[in-house]
């Protein structure tokens, strides 16, 4: 799941879950390919004792540095509804962490049986979110990323 950190997450980072009207919101599905920073990644964890842990972290646009967890990825398209998602993480410069094929339907990705779901998309930001629920205890985690188109 947390591959999709990347979409993520793009697609880093994927979960899905979305509601009734961002379903109205159109889109151009080719608007999703292009380099992408991350800028913001907001999100929580619950567990069986009923804790909840909540972040939300911001990231200064095309600026990289050690202390933040700065990320970008790439996405191409390859062929009907599949694009690769190439997720790069900054130390000193920018390396690769994952090159994962996901499937898109609708405006759900898909890897791995794991789901993100994009909010919105415009040409300048990506906004995905995702929700994982254990069926066995009940606990959560929800991520959001929004990210700015670099190029």
């Amino acid at each position: 799941m947390k591959k999709f950190a990347f979409l993520f997450a793009v697609l880093a980072c994927c979960l899905g879950f979305t509601g009734c009207s961002d379903d109205d919101d159109p889109f151009e599905v080719e608007q999703l390919e292009g380099s992408w920073y991350l800028i913001r990644a907001t999100g929580y964890d619950t567990y069986v004792d009923d804790e909840t842990d909540r972040w939300d972290y911001t990231f200064e646009f095309n600026n990289p540095n050690n202390e933040d967890e700065c990320m970008k990825v790439e996405i191409t398209k390859i062929g009907e509804n599949q694009y690769r998602v190439i997720e790069y993480y900054y130390y000193d410069q920018w390396r690769q962490r994952h090159n994962d094929v996901v499937t898109l339907n609708g405006r759900e990705f898909e890897l791995d049986g794991d789901k993100a779901t994009i909010v919105s998309l415009n040409s300048k930001h990506l906004v995905m979110e995702s929700l994982e629920v254990d069926e066995e205890n009940g606990e959560e985690s929800y991520d959001r990323y929004t990210f700015q188109k670099m190029n």
